[in-house]
C-alpha cells in the first residue's frame, strides 16, 4: 500500500484519485488556443495580460520584476502578499471588483502564492517541436509520420524543410 506520509509530494495525488475512487489517471496535450485561454487574465480596464513579451527577467536598479517579463506581477501576481508592483498595498479583501487590482500598475491584491499556479504564454512565430516528443524513447513523432529518427533531425532543427504535395506537382518526402 501507498505510504502517503512517506511521499509528501506525490500524497496529493494519491488523495484524489483515492477519494474519487479513480482507477486511472489520463495525461494528454493540450491545444496552444487552451494554454492561451488559461493564461488571459482581463484587468478592469479591460487591458488583457498575459502574454510574456519581453525576456527579462528583474530590472537591475531595483531588483523588482520586469512588466510583461518572466516574472511580470501583473502575469503571474504579487510577489509579496497584497503589495502591488507600485508599492500600494491592500489588506481587506475588496467586494468590488475595481479594488481587487492596482489603480496604477494593474497588479491584482492577492496572495503571492498564486505566482505558483498561474500560466503565461510566450506566442512564437512558427510551431516548434517539444523535444520529448523528437527524442524520447520511442520517438512519438517519428512514429507518426512512419519515417526514421535520422530523417526528421534535420526537419526538427531547421535544416531544411519540405512543401505539402499538391496536386500539380508531387513531391518525395
Amino acid at each position: 500500500m501507498f505510504d502517503r506520509n512517506k511521499y509528501k509530494f506525490f500524497s496529493y495525488f494519491y488523495f484524489m484519485i483515492d477519494q474519487y475512487k479513480h482507477k486511472q489517471l489520463q495525461i494528454g496535450l493540450v491545444s496552444p488556443q487552451q494554454i492561451r485561454a488559461w493564461a488571459k487574465k482581463i484587468l478592469p480596464n479591460g487591458e488583457v495580460v498575459g502574454e510574456v513579451t519581453r525576456p527579462s527577467t528583474f530590472y537591475y536598479k531595483t531588483d523588482k520584476p520586469e512588466k510583461d517579463g518572466l516574472f511580470c506581477e501583473r502575469i503571474f501576481g504579487p510577489i509579496k502578499s497584497g503589495i502591488c508592483a507600485c508599492g500600494n498595498s491592500r489588506v481587506s479583501v475588496a467586494e468590488n471588483e475595481d479594488e481587487r487590482f492596482c489603480q496604477k500598475c494593474g497588479v491584482e491584491f492577492v496572495d503571492s502564492r498564486i505566482r505558483r499556479y498561474q500560466m503565461g504564454y510566450i506566442k512564437l512565430a512558427c510551431p516548434v517541436t517539444h523535444v520529448w516528443y523528437f527524442k524520447g524513447l520511442p520517438s512519438y513523432i517519428a512514429n507518426l509520420l512512419d519515417k526514421p529518427l535520422k530523417k526528421l533531425e534535420g526537419l526538427v532543427y531547421g535544416d531544411f524543410s519540405f512543401a505539402r504535395p499538391s496536386a500539380k506537382k508531387p513531391t518525395f518526402l
